[in-house]
C-alpha cells in the first residue's frame, strides 16, 4: 500500500507538493511511513523562479483554448474544459521531450523556445495566481497547482525535475505504481481533491494508472469569484432558449448589464467582470452555426474578441448554468499533431534514460457553476507516462437564448482559463 502523505506538525498538505521543500518533506515522510527514500536524481535543490513578462504566452494559450474546444466538441452538447490547464499538463511533459516528439509537442503548444516558453508559463501562472484575494470583504480565488509523481527507484534526469521545479513549482512525490497502483491512484486523487476544493474529486483511476506507469504528471485549477455587480435574484425569471439541437426549453434567465461590446461577422459578444476587475466572462451568441464560431476562433477569433472590446452600455440576459464534462484527450491531441508522443517512436529521454516512455494517457475533467452570484469553477489534468512497446458610444442588447459560447479569461493578458458551450442550461 503506498503510505498516506499526512503532514507533520507545522506543515500543511499543501505545502507537501511546493519545490525542493515539498520534496524533502515527502522524503521524510516516505522513510517514517516504510517506504523507499527518494533516490538523489529525483530531488531538485531549485526553488521557483519570480514570475517576469507573460510576453506572448497568453495569445498562444488563446489559440490552443480554441482550438482544443473546436477539436473536443463532437456535436450539440454542453461542455467545459479549461485548456489552459491542458496547456500546463503537457509544458511539463515537453521539458521531457527530445527530437520529433518535441518538435510535434511544440507546434501543438505554440513553442518557438522551450526555455523562454517556460519563463513566460511561470510568469502567466504568477500573474494570474496574484488576482486572488480578499477584495471589499469577499473573496476572490484562482489558485494553479503542479504536482509529479514518480516511480519509486526509477531515476529521473536532473534538468528535467530542475525545470519542473523553477518554472512550475512542482515537486515529485515517489510512489510504486508497479507494486500498488490503487495506493498511488488513491494518493494523486486526494491531491486533486485537495487543490480543487472538493470540485473534481477524481481525476485518474485505476484502468489508467496500473504497473505499467511510470510518472503522471498533473495540473489543478480552482477559480471562485463573485460578480463586481451581481446579478438581481429577484430580476431572474424562466424564459425560453433554443438548445443547439433546435429544441426549445425554460430555462431562468438573468438580466444585468455590461460596459463592453464586440461584434463581427460570426457573433454579437459582451463580457461581465468579476470582484477586481482583473477577470472577466466573455460570452459570445453566434450569428450562425456555433461549429462556425468556434472554427472562427480556433484561426485567431478568440484573440481578436479578446483584444477587441469596445464600450457600450449593453443589456444582458443570460442563463444560470452548472455544467461538468470528463474525458480523455489522446486522440484529439494527436490528431491535433502531436501524434509521435502517444506512439512507440515516441522520444521522452530528456526525461530519463532508464526506460523509453510514451504518453499513456491524458485525462481532462473540468466543472463550472455559474449563477446570480457569481461563477466557482475547476478543472484538472493528469498526464501519464508509460514504457514504449473610453464612455459608451451606443446601446446594445444581448439576450442569450439559444446555445453560446463563453470564456472567463484573465482581463489584463488575456489569458483564456475556462472555455465552454452552453447548449441547454436545463440539462
Amino acid at each position: 500500500m503506498t503510505a498516506p502523505l499526512t503532514a507533520p506538525a507545522g506543515i500543511t498538505r499543501r505545502d507537501l507538493f511546493r519545490g525542493a521543500a515539498g520534496l524533502a518533506v515527502l522524503a521524510s515522510l516516505a522513510a517514517t511511513s516504510g517506504c523507499r527514500r527518494a533516490p538523489k536524481e529525483a530531488r531538485s535543490s531549485l526553488d521557483r523562479l519570480p514570475g517576469g513578462d507573460p510576453g506572448a504566452l497568453p495569445a498562444a494559450a488563446a489559440t490552443l483554448t480554441a482550438r482544443v474546444l473546436q477539436a473536443a466538441r463532437s456535436g450539440p452538447a454542453n461542455l467545459v474544459l479549461s485548456p489552459f490547464s491542458v496547456q500546463v499538463a503537457l509544458s511539463m511533459v515537453r521539458n521531457g521531450a527530445v527530437g520529433a516528439t518535441a518538435d510535434e509537442m511544440d507546434r501543438v503548444l505554440g513553442i518557438d523556445d522551450l526555455t523562454v516558453h517556460n519563463e513566460e508559463l511561470n510568469s502567466t501562472c504568477q500573474l494570474i495566481e496574484s488576482r486572488s484575494g480578499e477584495i471589499e470583504g469577499q473573496e476572490v480565488a484562482v489558485e494553479l497547482a503542479n504536482s509529479l509523481w514518480g516511480q519509486q527507484g526509477l531515476e529521473f534526469a536532473e534538468p528535467f525535475l530542475d525545470a519542473l521545479a523553477q518554472y512550475y513549482g512542482a515537486g515529485m512525490a515517489l510512489t510504486d505504481f508497479a507494486g500498488d497502483s490503487a495506493g498511488a491512484v488513491d494518493d494523486i486523487n486526494a491531491w486533486v481533491d485537495d487543490r480543487t476544493h472538493g470540485l473534481v474529486p477524481e481525476i485518474v483511476t485505476t484502468d489508467l494508472v496500473h504497473a505499467q506507469t511510470r510518472l503522471v504528471l498533473v495540473n489543478a485549477l480552482y477559480l471562485k469569484a463573485p460578480w463586481a455587480v451581481p446579478f438581481d435574484e429577484s430580476a431572474t425569471s424562466d424564459g425560453p432558449f433554443t438548445t443547439g439541437a433546435g429544441d426549445q426549453v425554460q430555462a431562468p434567465m438573468m438580466s444585468g448589464s455590461t460596459a463592453t461590446w464586440y461584434e463581427d461577422e460570426h457573433c454579437t459578444a459582451t463580457r461581465r467582470v468579476y470582484l477586481g476587475n482583473d477577470l472577466a466572462m466573455a460570452v459570445a451568441k453566434p450569428k450562425g452555426d456555433i461549429a462556425a464560431l468556434l472554427a472562427h476562433w480556433a484561426e485567431g477569433g478568440l484573440t481578436a474578441m479578446l483584444d477587441g472590446w469596445e464600450r457600450a452600455q449593453v443589456r444582458l440576459q443570460m442563463p444560470r448554468w452548472e455544467h461538468e464534462w470528463r474525458g480523455g484527450l489522446a486522440e484529439l491531441l494527436a490528431e491535433m499533431g502531436m501524434a509521435t508522443a502517444f506512439s512507440d517512436k515516441a522520444d521522452f529521454s530528456a526525461m530519463t534514460a532508464q526506460e523509453r516512455l510514451l504518453i499513456g494517457f491524458v485525462e481532462h475533467r473540468a466543472t463550472i457553476s455559474v449563477d446570480e452570484s457569481g461563477t466557482e469553477a475547476a478543472a484538472a489534468t493528469a498526464v501519464g507516462m508509460e514504457p514504449t512497446s473610453a464612455e459608451p458610444e451606443r446601446s446594445e442588447d444581448l439576450v442569450l437564448d439559444r446555445d453560446f459560447a463563453y470564456v472567463i479569461h484573465d482581463v489584463e493578458t488575456g489569458t483564456p482559463l475556462f472555455i465552454g458551450v452552453v447548449d441547454d442550461p436545463t440539462a
